[in-house]
């Protein structure tokens, strides 16, 4: 049995002096042993080196294998930049959006995609077998701190997920810059539920800064 990371260690060695039989030689085998347990190393190598080929093939296995790999919190040692790169690259993702619709398992993120593109539907991040809760780390990696030229978007994302301590940030953004909020075109289309809720919600934060959505 092939042993893919110590392939991947002299492939980094030979790369690195430019030893061109080796690179050869041994260039294709994590390619043809690419697997589940070997995902994350054989990834991380082909991004670091800039080896697109082998890339586009961790795209296709990921999307095939999505749910196995996440199972066995092989994502964990990935960095979220590569993360990110891998999800939309594999499903044709446009923005950090579409990938936080991809992490909370939106079955509608794919209507109308072909099987040859695409999966039916997303895997739900959260049940990654050690627990991490990585929806929430990727909010704060994608979104960074709340601006008003994200605050409609990143609303109706909170309130579509029931995401509740970026429903809480949301509205404590809507507290701070009511005015400004109400000149955004964007802000009326916001389902009127939604726009009801914010306002309510910065009203009770506003009045106790303890206050917890159920």
């Amino acid at each position: 049995m092939v042993n893919v990371k110590s392939v991947i260690d002299i492939l980094r060695f030979t790369d690195k002096y430019d030893i061109k039989l080796i690179l050869t030689k041994l260039g294709s085998i994590p390619k043809l042993n690419l697997s589940i347990e070997n995902f994350d190393t054989v990834f991380l190598y082909a991004y670091e080196y800039s080896n697109n080929a082998l890339q586009a093939d961790c795209f296709e296995f990921y999307k095939i294998n999505q749910d196995k790999i996440h199972s066995i919190g092989k994502f964990g040692k990935i960095p979220l930049e590569i993360f990110v790169k891998a999800v939309k690259n594999s499903f044709n993702l446009q923005t950090k959006f579409d990938v936080l619709r991809y992490a909370n398992g939106d079955p509608d993120l794919f209507l109308g995609a072909t099987e040859s593109n695409t999966l039916s539907k997303p895997y739900h991040l959260d049940a990654c077998k050690d627990g991490t809760e990585l929806i929430g780390v990727l909010e704060k990696f994608l979104l960074g701190p709340l601006t008003l030229e994200d605050f409609c978007p990143v609303v109706d994302y909170a309130w579509k997920f029931k995401r509740k301590e970026l429903m809480k940030t949301c509205a404590e953004f809507w507290n701070a810059n009511r005015d400004n909020i109400f000149e955004l075109e964007t802000y009326y289309d916001l389902p009127p539920e939604t726009t009801h809720q914010i306002s309510e919600l910065g009203y009770r934060l506003k009045h106790n800064p303890s206050f917890s959505l159920s």
